[in-house]
């Protein structure tokens, strides 16, 4: 499981909250989201996470910020469009891809993404009035891509199974982590 954080969501720190959720999900990553914050903020943040999920196995992934993952030796996860013009990728070593369609995740792919987060899969609260992308869609792109698929967006855990069905490597909750309701 990975989750991916989002501070303005809730109304404790948010150090405390991935606290409680390494705690009770044991993620095997964490994805650090929080684009509110300046690149100051950002990498403080970071270093506290770091210091958090110390000896604990868990990946973390800088999002959006390239210069920081260079700066704190951290794989990077990005929008398709920010990936799409960045430079010098092979000196980011691991780059995760947001993608919402077929063609997105398949130029990722050729591009040089290391694996792509692909949804919403089902209805999200943080995607409220978009249509969810589903299922068929999503085990499509597990089909027709050569690297890790990993799903988001309204999963839990009763529909998981589901979409792990569909070939994907692992699944991301975001909202269910920041409120522990997963």
């Amino acid at each position: 499981m990975i989750i991916f954080t989002d501070g303005k969501s809730i109304d404790i720190c948010l150090i405390d909250r991935l606290a409680e959720c390494i705690a009770k999900y044991k993620p095997s990553e964490i994805v650090i989201r929080e684009k509110h914050l300046n690149d100051v903020e950002y990498a403080y943040l970071v270093d506290k996470i770091m210091q958090l999920s110390e000896d604990k196995n868990i990946k973390l992934w800088v999002n959006g910020r390239p210069e920081i993952a260079l700066l704190k030796h951290l794989s990077l996860h990005i929008g398709y469009t920010c990936f799409t013009k960045l430079k010098d990728m092979e000196k980011y070593g691991e780059i995760s891809v947001a993608v919402h369609s077929l063609e997105e995740a398949l130029i990722a792919e050729k591009l040089g993404a290391s694996r792509i987060v692909f949804g919403h899969i089902f209805d999200a609260e943080c995607k409220a009035g978009l249509p969810a992308r589903g299922l068929e869609l999503l085990s499509e792109i597990c089909t027709r891509t050569n690297i890790p698929v990993v799903a988001i967006g309204g999963i839990n855990a009763d529909n998981k199974s589901s979409v792990l069905k569909c070939g994907t490597s692992d699944i991301c909750i975001m909202s269910s982590a920041m409120m522990l309701t997963y």
